[in-house]
């Protein structure tokens, strides 16, 4: 039985018995009828209806806690199942975003290399050419020296010097 009927089921009991105790209330009242045995039987059909009622509850009690339990056992088994495509998911989106971030990454590292070889050539050719420039001015500083050395040792010798002194005078 559903939980309507068994409601219903007790309603129905409940006024019943409501409309017998008013019946055995009005005729003692009126004094028409002999109150024992028609008490003693209504007393009988109370407490009959009394334990239908009791038993037509206590059905339906345990009719709502097997109902309960079922719900909550689908509920618990549909959470399970809720929780476990979340982590699929949440473990997909984890691959994904360490894919993009390995390709980033990847991308990073070479436009960082390509930057570092072009700056670094163009340091090397920088100090290449100051390199040959300060080659070229070693060479001429060697033949200052040369030319140096050369006019000092004309100078130094005192008849050499005084006979390229005249030697300028003359011409």
């Amino acid at each position: 039985m559903s939980h309507e009927i068994y409601s219903s089921l007790t309603v129905a009991l409940l006024l019943v018995n409501a409309a017998l105790l008013a019946y055995v209330c009005f005729a003692v009242k009126r004094g028409g009828t002999e109150s024992g045995p028609l008490e003693r039987a209504l007393r009988e059909e109370f407490r009959t209806g009394r334990e239908e009622a009791a038993g037509a509850a206590r059905e339906l009690r345990e009719e709502v806690s097997g109902t309960q339990r079922a719900v909550a056992e689908r509920l618990e088994s549909r959470l399970e199942q809720l929780r476990e495509s979340v982590h699929q998911q949440l473990d997909r989106l984890q691959k994904g975003n360490e894919q993009k971030l390995d390709q980033m990454r990847k991308t990073v590292d070479e436009q960082l290399q390509g930057t570092l070889e072009k700056r670094l050539g163009e340091s090397f050719k920088l100090v290449g050419e100051r390199l040959e420039q300060v080659h070229q001015g070693l060479g001429e500083m060697r033949q200052l020296a040369t030319g140096v050395g050369d006019l000092k040792r004309v100078l130094t010798n005192v008849k050499a010097r005084g006979t390229w002194v005249v030697s300028q005078f003359e011409t």
